[in-house]
């Protein structure tokens, strides 16, 4: 007999108020977005780029956190193409950081951005909703597990720009619904089995 156990949530500590997240939603201007993940192909870190080309600068700011020496060559495409797209007063990158200023990062996030080709799970997604970060997702791979569509987070096909940026634009546009979606992400980190229960 075999049992599958999904990764635990308890690798950070989150500790937000239902006012902290509130605000957060409501308040926080620009739209904060945050990139988490080795900087290769697969991650999809150029598709995030192109569906940010059409939104107005001023909306919205995005820092991309991870490994920038797993594939130099893409990174070298990544900063061409945010400066051919007029978009780097808008992006940071901070490549490989701690785990306590991963931590940070999520915490003044409204949405995490990582649009793969594939995911086999994908914990950071649930890392983010303990911090009432909603998750923007591939649905190839397995994140569907975890994020529901509309509900706790959102799920986009992999290269599908247009679709990217119809989500982005639509939290812009709706941080009522911004803080209902972070509020449920919150609660699906919460329900979820930490490493000591699920063992």
């Amino acid at each position: 007999p075999t049992q599958v156990m999904q990764p635990g949530r308890d690798h950070l500590q989150p500790t937000l108020s239902q006012d902290e997240i509130r605000a957060k939603a409501l308040e926080t201007e620009p739209l904060r977005l945050l990139f988490l993940g080795n900087l290769i192909r697969r991650k999809g870190v150029h598709t995030l780029l192109s569906a940010l080309a059409c939104i107005p600068l001023s909306n919205w700011a995005l820092r991309v956190v991870g490994d920038e020496q797993a594939d130099r060559k893409y990174v070298r495409y990544l900063r061409d193409q945010f400066r051919q797209l007029g978009l780097e007063n808008n992006i940071r990158f901070l490549g490989a950081i701690s785990p306590q200023e991963v931590a940070n990062e999520m915490d003044a996030a409204n949405l995490l951005v990582i649009p793969s080709e594939y995911e086999g799970y994908g914990i950071a997604y649930l890392e983010a909703m303990g911090y009432a970060v909603v998750p923007v997702a591939s649905s190839a791979g397995g994140a569907g597990e975890l994020i529901h569509h509309g509900q706790n987070g959102y799920l986009v096909d992999p290269g599908d720009v247009h679709a990217l940026r119809e989500i982005i634009t639509a939290v812009l546009s709706d941080r009522k619904e911004l803080h209902r979606l972070s509020l449920s992400a919150k609660r699906t980190y919460e329900q979820h089995a930490t490493r000591v229960e699920g063992a």
